[in-house]
């Protein structure tokens, strides 16, 4: 399921001014504080970082990691909404070159905030890094998951596990990518 609008709704009753209400499917949920690190990058949306781990026998590690987020107001963060991706480092700082991926882009700043890329290191790294390692460990016949990850004031929580978790994006952010991904995935 692809989601395709926000209703910021405050109480139960405000249910009722959601369009076509009756004939949706949806999903209810608390809305998220980020971390101030993380919206000091664009508050606009819940800015998450994407860790992929894959299961090797019986141990699962950390494939890759990236963050998402938002380029203007829009309150989604992914790369198919014209969204901004980056490498997050293994030491939990941001490389110093963020991409558009629609446009080909490239920014070494946030180009509504400002912020430097370069000068975010992101909270709670290492803790978000095993929350995926725990969670992947409860699943046992999945190969591979891409955990969306957010990092609040208090820490970080997943958002959701995919299991089709976009394996072209990574290899666009960085060059040294793809030869790993061969080696799991097979070439293309």
């Amino acid at each position: 399921m692809q989601g395709t609008t926000t209703y910021h709704i405050k109480s139960f009753s405000d249910l009722s001014k959601v369009p076509n209400f009756k004939n949706r499917t949806f999903i209810l949920e608390e809305r998220v504080q980020q971390h101030p690190v993380m919206s000091s990058l664009n508050p606009n949306s819940v800015n998450t970082i994407r860790v992929t781990t894959i299961r090797e026998g019986t141990s699962v590690v950390i494939f890759d990691h990236w963050m998402r987020m938002s380029i203007d107001k829009k309150c989604v963060d992914n790369s198919h909404s014209g969204g901004l991706s980056i490498i997050v480092k293994d030491d939990g700082n941001l490389e110093t070159t963020a991409r558009q991926l629609r446009t080909g882009a490239q920014f070494d700043r946030h180009p509504l905030t400002g912020v430097r890329f370069s000068d975010i290191k992101i909270p709670f790294w290492e803790e978000a890094k095993a929350l995926a390692l725990h969670a992947h460990h409860c699943l046992y016949s999945m190969h591979s998951v891409g955990w969306d990850v957010a990092i609040t004031p208090y820490g970080p929580i997943l958002l959701e596990g995919n299991s089709k978790w976009d394996m072209i994006i990574a290899p666009q952010l960085a060059d040294e990518l793809p030869e790993r991904y061969n080696k799991y995935f097979g070439a293309d």
